[in-house]
C-alpha cells in the first residue's frame, strides 16, 4: 500500500494528499516514478492492538519512558530498583546489596573463627523465665562463648537471664544485682542507676542450625527486666 504525500493528477488519476492507494492502483513503472518523484510513499498501516487488560502504572515504568495501556498513555515515575530476597555474604569485601530486601552476614572472623550477634531489645515484667526474641542460628559448629547483656530496673528482689539451645536451658541463671549509683552533672541521682549486667558463658558446644537465645525474667515486684545483645564467639 502506498501514501500520497502530495496532491497530483496524471492522465489517469487525480490523487488528494495523505490518499492511499492500493499497491497495484497503477502499472509498477507508474509507482516507481511516483516514489522517485516523492508522489507517494510506501506505507505500512498499523495495527490496532487491545491494551484493556495492560496491568503496567506509570511506577512500572522508568522515569522519562511512556507506554499505552487501557486507553491512555502512561508516562513512567519509576527511578529506582525493587529490591527483593536475600542477599547471603560469607566473605569479606564490599558487596551490593541494592537488589535485595534482606542482607545475612555470616562472616568468619580472623583465623576462620566464627563470630555471630544480634543486636535488639527486649523487656519483660514476667517472673518466669521467658524468651527475649533474641535468637541466633548458629552457622558452624564449634566450641563457643557466648556473650549478652541486660539490665533491671528495680532496687530489691531478683531477676536475671538465661541461655537456651533449641528451647533447653544451658547452665545456671544469671542473676541482675544492684551496685550502681547514676550520677548527673555530679550530683547523685536520688534512685539508683539501673544496672547493666555484661554475662558471658564459655566453652559451649554448638552444632551447626543451633538456636542460641536469651531467657528473662523480671523480680517479684513486677518491674521492668531489659535483654539488649546477643554474641556468639567460637572459642
Amino acid at each position: 500500500m502506498y501514501k500520497a504525500t502530495t496532491s497530483f493528477t496524471t492522465k489517469n488519476y487525480e490523487v488528494r494528499k495523505n490518499q492511499l492507494l492500493e499497491d497495484d492502483f497503477t502499472s509498477q513503472d507508474e509507482i516507481n516514478e511516483f516514489l522517485e518523484i516523492g508522489y507517494i510513499e510506501v506505507y505500512v498501516p498499523s495495527q490496532e492492538v487491545d491494551t484493556t487488560d495492560a496491568t503496567s502504572e506509570a511506577g512500572d515504568i522508568v522515569t522519562g519512558k511512556t507506554a499505552y495501556a487501557r486507553g491512555q498513555k502512561l508516562t513512567g515515575t519509576f527511578t529506582g530498583i525493587v529490591p527483593t530476597g536475600t542477599k547471603n555474604i560469607t566473605e569479606n569485601g564490599t558487596v551490593d546489596v541494592s537488589e535485595f530486601a534482606n542482607a545475612n552476614v555470616n562472616v568468619a572472623g580472623a583465623g576462620g573463627k566464627n563470630t555471630q550477634a544480634i543486636i535488639g531489645m527486649y523487656v519483660t515484667t514476667k517472673t518466669s523465665y521467658t524468651r527475649s526474641g533474641l535468637k541466633i542460628r548458629v552457622n558452624k559448629t564449634g566450641t563457643y562463648t557466648i556473650k549478652w547483656v541486660s539490665q533491671r530496673m528495680s532496687t530489691s528482689g531478683t531477676s536475671g537471664t538465661a541461655i537456651y539451645v533449641n528451647n533447653t536451658q544451658r547452665g545456671s541463671n544469671f542473676e541482675n544485682t544492684w551496685g550502681i549509683t547514676y550520677y548527673k552533672d555530679n550530683v547523685q541521682n536520688a534512685n539508683p542507676a539501673p544496672e547493666w549486667s555484661y554475662n558471658e558463658m564459655n566453652n559451649v558446644s554448638l552444632t551447626e542450625n543451633d538456636e542460641v537465645e536469651v531467657y528473662s525474667r523480671s523480680n517479684t515486684n513486677g518491674n521492668w527486666t531489659y535483654t539488649y545483645a546477643l554474641v556468639i564467639e567460637e572459642e
